[in-house]
């Protein structure tokens, strides 16, 4: 949450986490010219929905160049599994003015980025990533610290940082809330019913293994007598 100043945000974060933030920085900067860009289109209905092709495909190529791009099951904005249909959400978020470019430049080159949608001063963070082959100076610290800064400036309510990767997150959020999916399948789409009815079944076939697992264990821990 938002709340306060960045001041006494900043203030409330662990000492030494803080400084090794500020080490960060100061090591960047020892590397080149460091520097933050944050892209906010205004949406077409204000005129303003350039897509900044470019941004973005920094921050694709950052994705490819960091560890989730060489896993082969992952979503991060390179896998082509994902890629086209980020692409086309990207151009949606442009004209809607609502998506929230974040990319961290050591002497023009894209060190870090965090892409990130945002609406009525909510961000939700969704990629992000460094490269390490420019910097393991802690390149992503230093551009969550500008962007979170800058949301401060900006009136933003609330960064949702998103599920996973609590070891890295725990040290930027404030609190935790618990997060829920719904899916809907249309009754007139034999393809949406198929794959509601394949999931109703795999639910059931886990439930039957956990009961049979857990009934398993519990025979094997009971007492004998003789």
């Amino acid at each position: 949450e938002l709340t306060g100043t960045w001041e006494d945000y900043w203030a409330g974060r662990d000492g030494h986490f803080r400084g090794n933030v500020r080490r960060g920085e100061r090591k960047l900067r020892t590397g080149g010219d460091v520097q933050s860009v944050r892209y906010r289109p205004r949406g077409e209905s204000h005129g303003d929905a350039d897509p900044r092709w470019d941004l973005y495909d920094k921050c694709v190529d950052v994705a490819a160049k960091s560890w989730q791009g060489s896993s082969t099951t992952g979503t991060t904005m390179s896998h082509e599994a994902i890629r086209k249909f980020l692409r086309d959400a990207h151009s949606a978020a442009v004209r809607a003015g609502a998506v929230d470019v974040n990319l961290l430049l050591l002497d023009g080159r894209p060190a870090a980025f965090m892409y990130n949608y945002h609406y009525q001063g909510h961000v939700s963070g969704l990629r992000m990533g460094f490269d390490a082959n420019i910097s393991r100076d802690g390149a992503g610290n230093v551009l969550v610290q500008s962007l979170v800064r800058d949301s401060y400036e900006r009136g933003d309510r609330v960064f949702d940082l998103g599920p996973g990767y609590e070891p890295y997150k725990r040290h930027w959020r404030t609190s935790l809330v618990s997060s829920y999916r719904y899916s809907y399948f249309a009754p007139t789409a034999l393809r949406a019913q198929a794959l509601h009815i394949k999931r109703r079944v795999w639910g059931w076939i886990g439930d039957r293994r956990q009961a049979l697992s857990t009934r398993s264990q519990r025979t094997a821990g009971s007492p004998r007598y003789a």
